[in-house]
C-alpha cells in the first residue's frame, strides 16, 4: 500500500512539474528555449513578408534564442513560434566568420513562423525574464570606493572621491549576465602629505596636508548580472602641478574594485524587438 501511494505521489508531482511551464505561458508572450526544439516536419513555414528568405529554413530551433508565441493549439498539440528578429550586428570590429553566421541566422529565422510539438514546447521553453539585451555600445558613470596604488614593494589604499565617465562595450552575454569592456576618464582628488610627496618633506617646517585634484585615465572589465554590477579596473592618476608637489604616485598604476546596484531598473519585463546571435 505504501509503495502504491508513493508511486501515485511521484506521478502526480511529475505531471504537475511537466505542466507548469505551459500554464505560465500564453499567446503573445516571449519565451527563451532552454534546449533545441525540432520543427514539425509536416508543417509549412509561414513567411510574413514578400522579401522573407526562401532559400534556407530551420529544421531545429536553437537553444538560447527568443521567440514570440503566436498560437497554442491544444487540439492539434502544436505551437507556432516567431523568432524575435535578429539584428545585423556587422561592425568594423566584427570578424568575417561571425558576420557570415549572423547572416545565416537572419535568413533562417527572421519573419518566419515555425510550428513545433506542444509537448516539446512545454519541456524546453520558458518565459523570458529579461527580454531586452543591453545596447552593444553605451555610456556610463562609475565611482570607485577605493584604489590600491602599487608603489614598489608597498601597496597604498586611497578612498578619496572620484567621478568617472566610461564607454562600455558589451562583449558577451549569457542569459541575464553581461560581460563589458570599459574605457574612461574622470576627476577625483588625492590627499598629499608627508608619506606620499617629496616636496612637502623638503619644506623644513610644519607639513600641511592638502587635497589636490586628479585626472584619471582608466580601463576595466565589468560583469553585470540583472541589477548587480561588479568591475575590476586599472588606471593612472595625474595631478596638475607635479613639478611643485612631486607626488610619488603621479602617473603610476593603480587597481580598483567597483560594486554597484541598479536601483532605477524597471522590474517589469520589456518586449524585445531584436536579438543578437551570441
Amino acid at each position: 500500500m505504501k509503495n502504491l501511494l508513493l508511486t501515485l505521489s511521484l506521478l502526480f508531482i511529475s505531471m504537475n512539474v511537466k505542466a507548469a511551464p505551459f500554464e505560465n505561458i500564453k499567446e503573445g508572450d516571449v519565451v527563451k528555449l532552454i534546449a533545441p526544439i525540432k520543427v514539425k516536419s509536416n508543417s509549412a513555414v509561414l513567411r510574413l513578408t514578400a522579401t522573407t528568405d526562401t532559400t534556407e529554413d530551420a529544421t531545429v530551433l536553437e537553444k538560447g534564442y527568443l521567440f514570440n508565441v503566436i498560437s497554442i493549439n491544444t487540439t492539434a498539440k502544436t505551437v507556432e513560434l516567431l523568432a524575435v528578429n535578429f539584428r545585423d550586428s556587422k561592425t568594423w570590429l566584427s570578424r568575417a566568420k561571425k558576420d557570415s553566421i549572423n547572416e545565416m541566422v537572419r535568413k533562417r529565422y527572421n519573419d518566419k513562423v515555425y510550428t513545433v510539438d506542444l509537448e516539446d514546447f512545454n519541456r524546453f521553453a520558458k518565459l523570458a525574464e529579461n527580454q531586452k539585451s543591453p545596447d552593444r555600445i553605451s555610456l556610463g558613470i562609475i565611482t570607485l570606493p577605493f584604489k590600491a596604488r602599487l608603489t614598489g614593494d608597498d601597496v597604498a589604499f586611497d578612498t578619496e572621491f572620484n567621478f568617472n565617465s566610461t564607454a562600455n562595450f558589451r562583449i558577451k552575454s549569457y542569459y541575464n549576465t553581461h560581460f563589458n569592456f570599459q574605457i574612461g576618464a574622470g576627476l577625483g582628488s588625492v590627499n598629499l602629505n608627508e608619506s606620499n610627496t617629496n616636496y612637502l618633506n623638503g619644506t623644513g617646517g610644519t607639513i600641511q596636508a592638502q587635497d589636490v585634484r586628479t585626472l584619471s585615465i582608466l580601463t576595466g572589465l565589468m560583469i553585470a548580472h540583472k541589477d548587480v554590477q561588479l568591475g575590476l579596473y586599472a588606471g593612472w592618476d595625474h595631478i596638475n602641478n607635479q613639478k611643485n608637489f612631486q607626488w610619488d604616485n603621479n602617473g603610476k598604476l593603480w587597481v580598483g574594485l567597483g560594486i554597484g546596484v541598479n536601483i532605477f531598473n524597471n522590474k517589469g519585463t520589456t518586449a524585445a524587438n531584436s536579438q543578437d546571435t551570441d
